[in-house]
């Protein structure tokens, strides 16, 4: 490879890469902005976020990382300039992101409080880690299809539009924060669960924005990629996924096991943790 040829693929790589890690980092600053929020409230408040908030980054991770078939299959599709196989890869992913986000936000309603239990957290703190956590975990119904549509503009080379969403995403749950968590411009004060519901709005625009950005592009699913069961494809997708959640499932299998064991140490502890991490 000759010097202008290195230099051309390292170009390309940062203006591939540097947008999909500030992209990255924008997705983190949501839970972190929560934190800043609800820490003004008081231990009872950020703990019921300190406990809640590993469990709904720790599944929305597992499902996340599934996503990497979905780059790798539209890429080569886009790569050898085969539109429908690109569109197939990106609809059957939609369709599965479909189903886990439906499954995923009815176990996290229905079952918040049985989920929440292994915490150990005292009773004033319990009601609203729950809240939370069905608030914001009913939002996965959205911020799963939303990922897919982030992942398939990247495989198609633009990681841009994905991290102007984000910023407009993370823009609403700062304003949804300060309006619903302290009660301004004539809105309610409610706490932690203003909190969740600010971060649920935040993927709620985010997926609905990428959505429409996704409808105008030429590698957009059409509604027999996702609605067809094709098996070559979802081999493919699970060959490539399974291992990868599976990578992400030995990481964040420790890191709520931790998590639960300092939820135990009591509120203040637990919200201590919270604000350093």
């Amino acid at each position: 490879m000759t010097r202008e040829e290195k230099h051309s693929v390292e170009s390309e790589m940062s203006r591939l890469a540097l947008p999909a890690m500030l992209q990255g980092l924008l997705f983190t600053v949501v839970f972190v902005v929560d934190t800043l929020m609800v820490a003004r409230l008081g231990a009872t408040s950020i703990a019921a976020v300190g406990a809640a908030g590993p469990v709904i980054w720790s599944i929305s991770s597992l499902l996340f990382a599934f996503s990497r078939a979905t780059t790798a299959l539209v890429a080569k599709g886009i790569g050898a300039k085969n539109t429908e196989e690109a569109k197939m890869a990106s609809g059957q992913s939609l369709a599965i992101a479909l189903i886990l986000g439906a499954l995923s936000a009815t176990v996290f309603v229905t079952c918040r409080f049985f989920i929440m239990a292994p915490f150990g957290l005292e009773k004033e703190v319990l009601p609203l880690a729950a809240s939370y956590l069905a608030i914001v975990g009913a939002a996965l119904l959205f911020s799963l299809p939303g990922h897919i549509f982030a992942v398939s503009f990247q495989a198609a080379g633009d990681t841009k539009t994905p991290l102007i969403v984000s910023a407009i995403g993370n823009l609403v749950n700062i304003v949804g924060d300060y309006v619903l968590i302290f009660g301004v411009w004539g809105f309610p004060a409610l706490g932690v669960v203003g909190a969740a519901i600010a971060t649920a709005l935040c993927r709620v625009v985010e997926a609905v924005l990428l959505g429409i950005l996704l409808w105008q592009q030429y590698y957009c699913p059409e509604k027999k990629h996702i609605l067809t069961y094709d098996k070559s494809t979802i081999s493919s997708l699970f060959k490539l996924g399974v291992p990868a959640t599976a990578e992400a499932a030995s990481f964040h299998g420790g890191y709520l096991m931790f998590s639960c064991l300092v939820s135990w140490l009591g509120t203040v502890a637990l919200a201590a943790h919270r604000i350093c991490l």
